[in-house]
């Protein structure tokens, strides 16, 4: 995770996914990376006329929560996928200096 000109930048390594088999969230300071990918290990060798004596198929997933350093405007939020990496950037909230007044009673 790497902070920048106003924005949190996430690049996350995903080799052998595609774009559909990732799913992002951000809620408040939390940012949530699923991925899951089901693949045929013997894809190649099907035939339309041949019958299966053993078919394996392999599922991979992964889930990852990361916690930001600060606020970000979700609406904002935007991610790319490409040659296996994605890039997730998140706009930092505008922090507001003074804090909030608090009565004592």
């Amino acid at each position: 995770m790497l902070e920048r000109d106003g924005a949190y930048v996430v690049s996350a390594d995903l080799p052998g996914f595609d774009a559909d088999d990732i799913e992002l969230t951000v809620s408040g300071r939390d940012l949530t990376l699923r991925a899951d990918a089901e693949t045929d290990a013997e894809a190649d060798a099907e035939t339309p006329t041949g019958r299966y004596h053993r078919r394996e198929r392999r599922a991979r997933s992964l889930a990852r929560r990361l916690r930001l350093p600060g606020e970000v405007v979700e609406e904002e939020a935007t991610a790319s996928y490409e040659d296996g990496v994605l890039r997730v950037t998140l706009p930092k909230a505008a922090v507001e200096k003074g804090g909030t007044r608090i009565d004592v009673a």
